[in-house]
């Protein structure tokens, strides 16, 4: 694994950037799903970047915690011991 403690840092600057420049987050997001369907990055990356996205709600970051959920979900399901284990 590369940097995990890091991820939380990751995950909050895409919520700033998304708030300034959501094309750029969105576009951020779905390389990062790339990463992890192509098994470069692990899951964990994943539900720890959607963890950071609702620890403080709000309308936008559920959006892009949603967004985010629906690309990599397939992936996430298939990996189902690692997220019922993270949960």
């Amino acid at each position: 694994m590369a940097s995990p403690g890091f991820t939380d840092v990751f995950a909050a600057l895409v919520s700033v950037i998304n708030a300034k420049f959501p094309e750029v987050a969105e576009l951020l997001l779905k390389r990062i799903v790339s990463l992890m369907t192509s098994q470069v990055a692990e899951e964990i990356i994943a539900l720890e970047i959607v963890s950071v996205l609702l620890e403080t709600p709000t309308d936008d970051s559920v959006e892009v915690a949603v967004g985010f959920v629906t690309e990599c979900g397939a992936m996430l399901q298939e990996k189902d011991c690692m997220v019922n284990y993270y949960f």
